[in-house]
């Protein structure tokens, strides 16, 4: 009787485990399964939180794959492509000033206004997220093509500069003579001025000022780009505008004389030292720049083959949702 209960009672107990097994199976299996799902959706989501959006965009292609009516790997596709739609608009606006490899317009004003265009794109995917890693690689490159853009333009207001200078100096060397000859009389010195005497001879001062006039517009308007492109260096435009003001003050002393022979040497000789010292200055703050290509056709070729996206997949889930971003 006693084996009879134990057969019966062991009987039981293998039910029971069995059934506990298949409970435990079950319960793994589930587990499993949505630990799984919710692995994926962890990763997508940490990848935004990450501010990764092309990694995020890429798996949330995947678990639409799986299931087209994930409501949330749905609004990644929309939130992420949407940023990546920006930032391809903002490098296509840079892109017209290129056609296979040549650059079309090398003109640094429309180059400049090209940039801000492209900011704007770039300001609205900072409404979708403000530290994205491909925005903020993005705004880097463009922060280092506009420091590059003041750098041509300075170079070319230095440049400008100088052949004015060389221009106005022409009649300052030409009356200097005079200046050393008067010297020598107390009474040139001291009471004959540079008007009554005579000494305008050579380059008539007209001709001067309609030979610099071009140069003297291009200089200021370089610094006036300068001043516009954002550059984060704004001791670079303190410089040139300060060369600037030298360059005109030393032009208006050598073309426009006051006072005795006396009086004009050494308001020219003062004027000059003023000049090479802003010269000198400007040279030193743009020998900080040297390491930079002095091209606006290489500058151009820089944005225009920036990556917005690395994976390639990126592209082609932008393409597949084009109706989404537009």
């Amino acid at each position: 009787m006693n084996d009879k209960a134990d057969d019966k009672q062991g009987f039981v107990n293998i039910l029971k485990q069995k059934t506990n097994y298949q409970i435990a199976a079950a319960v793994l299996v589930l587990i499993l399964i949505f630990s799984g799902s919710g692995s994926v959706q962890d990763k997508m989501q940490d990848a935004q939180r990450d501010h990764d959006h092309e990694s995020a965009l890429i798996i949330a292609n995947k678990i639409l794959k799986q299931d087209p009516n994930d409501s949330n790997a749905k609004a990644v596709i929309k939130q992420s492509g949407q940023l990546f739609y920006y930032l391809q608009q903002a490098k296509l606006t840079l892109s017209h000033y290129q056609t296979a490899g040549n650059v079309i317009i090398a003109d640094p004003e429309q180059l400049s206004e090209g940039i801000k265009k492209a900011r704007g794109f770039t300001v609205k995917a900072q409404q979708i997220d403000a530290k994205a890693e491909r925005l903020l690689a993005f705004e880097s490159a463009l922060d280092q093509a506009e420091n590059q853009l003041a750098h041509i333009l300075a170079v070319s207001a230095m440049t400008s500069g100088q052949s004015v200078i060389s221009e106005a100096t022409s009649k300052y060397q030409v009356t200097s003579k005079i200046v050393k000859a008067a010297e020598s009389s107390a009474y040139l010195n001291q009471l004959m001025t540079i008007q009554s005497s005579g000494a305008a001879i050579g380059k008539p001062v007209a001709e001067i000022k309609e030979n610099i006039e071009p140069h003297l517009q291009q200089m200021q308007k370089s610094s006036e780009f300068v001043a516009r492109t954002g550059a984060k260096d704004k001791s670079l435009t303190k410089e040139l505008e300060a060369y600037i003001s030298a360059v005109n003050a030393t032009v208006d002393t050598m073309l426009s004389p006051q006072g005795n022979f006396k009086d004009f040497a050494k308001t020219a000789d003062k004027s000059m030292a003023e000049y090479k010292k802003a010269f000198t200055q400007l040279k030193r703050k743009l020998s900080e720049y040297s390491s930079i290509e002095e091209s606006i056709a290489t500058l151009v070729d820089d944005l225009t083959g920036y990556k917005v996206f690395h994976d390639h997949d990126v592209y082609t889930i932008m393409s597949a949702n084009k109706s989404l971003f537009e």
